[in-house]
């Protein structure tokens, strides 16, 4: 037992210290459940999860996934086979960016548990890699909506909500995701009170609605504080401007950018063309 404390203490050491990559500190805390339950395996798996831990933290991921899955040849108990197939999803997806394989085991991992954190924590992952890698949004509001529906409520809740509007949005499902950011809208309490007004204004502006679209921007930058966020509202605003022919607001728009926008040729070429286009105008 003193040589597993001491190898606990290592983990421990490694972790807090920030020696482990980011992908690998994943894993660490998994490791540690194992190792310190340890007692209760029979000495093979025992030792066998100790050699998967060990290439875990080597970052030798393929020997690792070879020792994970000779562990469930031998059919473990449910809670080994839990861990594994959860640490087994955060391998694919955080090192070798499998990302349909990394979905399979965390659905695997729910199906040999009934503890909400677990199914919580694999629901999460679910939804995540749906969103941001998989672009698979109807699954990824599948996952948030199942996580939102929790009582009581679950510490991000707020996040879910928001998730589930932006995949109806990034689904061009326009009309459902303005009435999902109205309601946190109708919050000023809600975590995404602030960007649900970027948000509104983006769909108007997608709809070509240009009053809606700078009505709301207006909200929006009353309320946002960092300076990219209100630069870039702004610079959709002047061009909404544009598009509607309000050409003087628009170049004032511009203009009030122009030592702020990242790229600074595209602001000067709008005002470029506004101010040909209004002298065009007059002539």
């Amino acid at each position: 037992m003193e040589t597993m404390n001491n190898y606990i203490q290592k983990l421990n050491q490694m972790f807090n210290a920030g020696t482990l990559k980011k992908s690998v500190g994943v894993f660490v805390l998994t490791a540690l459940t194992f190792i310190q339950s340890a007692c209760d395996f029979s000495p093979k798996i025992h030792r066998d999860i100790i050699r998967a831990q060990q290439a875990l933290i080597q970052q030798d991921f393929q020997r690792a996934i070879a020792k994970y899955e000779d562990i469930l040849l031998k059919s473990p108990d449910p809670e080994i086979k839990l861990k594994i197939y959860y640490q087994l999803g955060e391998i694919y997806s955080l090192n070798f960016g499998q990302y349909e394989k990394a979905i399979e085991y965390f659905k695997l991992a729910q199906s040999v548990t009934d503890e909400p954190l677990w199914h919580v924590r694999s629901e999460q992952r679910i939804a995540e890699i749906s969103f941001n890698f998989l672009k698979n949004y109807d699954q990824s509001i599948k996952s948030y909506t199942y996580l939102a529906s929790f009582t009581p409520r679950l510490s991000e809740s707020d996040l879910y909500e928001y998730k589930i509007a932006q995949s109806h949005y990034l689904k061009r499902n326009y009309q459902r995701s303005l009435e999902l950011f109205y309601e946190i809208y109708a919050n000023p309490q809600h975590s995404h009170y602030i960007q649900s007004m970027n948000q509104i204004a983006l769909i108007y502006f997608e709809q070509k609605e240009w009053e809606e679209a700078i009505s709301y921007w207006n909200r929006y930058i009353r309320h946002e504080r960092r300076q990219e966020n209100i630069v870039q509202a702004r610079f959709l605003m002047a061009n909404s401007y544009e598009r509607k022919e309000d050409l003087k607001s628009a170049y004032n728009m511009y203009y009030s950018i122009l030592g702020e926008y990242p790229n600074i040729d595209v602001v000067q070429n709008r005002l470029n063309s506004i101010f040909n286009r209004r002298v065009a105008r007059k002539r």
